[in-house]
């Protein structure tokens, strides 16, 4: 997504406001994806800040597990279970992007 997008975004959001319920907030754009090595990463994050729009805190990185557990019919999280390996001192650890929707419940809980 771009300026325009986010524009555009915002654009629909404030006609709802207007013609559907005055009293609807938006808690903040969710960034997905994430990954701040990537440039367009970093570029999204600024463009929302300089924009004043709310950006939650939480980012969701990219993982191998996000990637790929639709294909097994299981959330993140069961599907972060099913495919640990354990091994001579490996204990069971939830993948970045498990990680990452953890936060960010924690921090939409906390919006309330």
């Amino acid at each position: 997504m771009n300026k325009q997008g986010v524009v555009t975004i915002m654009s629909k959001f404030d006609e709802v406001k207007q013609l559907v319920n005055p009293d609807i907030t938006l808690a903040g754009f969710l960034l997905t994806k994430y990954n701040r090595q990537y440039r367009i990463s970093r570029d999204m994050n600024d463009t929302l800040v300089a924009m004043s729009v709310p950006v939650f805190q939480t980012q969701i990185r990219t993982s191998m597990s996000l990637n790929t557990y639709c294909r097994s019919h299981q959330n993140v999280f069961e599907y972060d279970q099913a495919t640990f390996k354990p091994g001579f001192g490996k204990k069971f650890e939830y993948s970045n992007g498990a990680k990452d929707y953890i936060s960010l419940a924690e921090e939409v809980i906390s919006l309330s």
